[in-house]
């Protein structure tokens, strides 16, 4: 990669598989990309932009908000 980060791809995959909900922060956008795995026979998985929050609870927050029907996500 052409940059001045070191990526560990592999820890990336990992916590893609172990995670239900992710939310990516990029440098130079300010919004974050939310990927919600979690799926039932009426929502399937969600990717959307969100804003940035201050906190874990309001993550949590927005999550009821925006996904209703789910439970919070498993902490780990």
């Amino acid at each position: 990669m052409d940059n001045d980060y070191n990526i560990d791809l592999g820890e990336i995959a990992s916590t893609i598989r172990s995670h239900e909900v992710i939310v990516l922060r990029f440098v130079t956008v300010g919004q974050r990309l939310l990927l919600d795995f979690r799926c039932s026979d009426i929502d399937g998985p969600a990717v959307r932009l969100v804003e940035p929050v201050k906190s874990v609870q309001e993550r949590y927050a927005n999550l009821r908000k925006i996904r209703p029907r789910f439970r919070d996500p498993r902490r780990s």
